[in-house]
């Protein structure tokens, strides 16, 4: 879907900031981009997976930290060694093993952590990529919530809406997308893709009087 939305927009080679993005290739948001020759910067809080990062995908910038509201470190509780359910939440680990019990908190490391605008400032100089992938288990809304859009912003974000015990919670991001300028075009089971306004007349057909209007 998002591969689409850039071929409609004629933006062929996206340049992307994934933001949890765990494994490079097993359900990333960004692989098919970077097989395409598209290269951004990802950000994983899980050491574990920077040599996988580096062998896999050397032409992106693979950057090991956390996203979070302020520069410093915060505990970063792992489940296991691996999966994307370890979080810097404890409420969301807690969450997700009173749901799986048979999960628990086998390891707490203390990993540094910067906010979304500093990355942004400091490998695409200041100027938001083409599409932001957010996955941050728990984080999301308030990264999505002090974001600066106000200079540049990326044309489309994706964002996952999971909670921690796996229900598909969309209500605060219809309320906090268009706040921040995007329009909800579609939804995967945990996922919401948004686009920004100055584009969505172009994906919707608004200005073609061979379509209906929607919304």
């Amino acid at each position: 879907m998002v591969a689409n939305i850039f071929s409609l927009l004629g933006v062929h080679h996206p340049t992307y900031l994934d933001a949890g993005a765990n494994h490079p290739l097993n359900g990333s948001n960004t692989a098919l981009f970077y097989a395409r020759g598209s290269r951004g910067v990802i950000v994983e809080a899980n050491p574990n997976y920077m040599p996988l990062w580096r062998e896999l995908r050397p032409g992106d910038v693979a950057v090991n930290v956390g996203i979070a509201l302020e520069r410093g470190e915060m505990p970063f509780h792992f489940l296991d060694g691996y999966s994307g359910r370890n979080t810097f939440s404890r409420s969301y680990a807690e969450a997700f093993i009173g749901m799986r019990p048979e999960f628990a908190v086998h390891e707490v490391r203390s990993i540094p952590t910067v906010p979304i605008n500093d990355i942004v400032d400091e490998y695409f100089s200041g100027r938001w990529p083409d599409f932001l992938s957010l996955d941050i288990e728990g984080l999301d809304i308030p990264v999505l919530e002090t974001a600066r859009f106000d200079g540049s912003h990326p044309i489309v974000i994706c964002v996952e809406t999971k909670d921690a015990t796996g229900v598909d919670v969309v209500e605060p991001y219809l309320d906090l997308l268009p706040q921040r300028g995007y329009r909800p075009i579609f939804r995967t089971w945990g996922n919401m893709i948004a686009v920004h306004e100055s584009v969505a007349p172009i994906l919707l057909c608004a200005n073609d009087q061979r379509y209906p209007r929607l919304g």
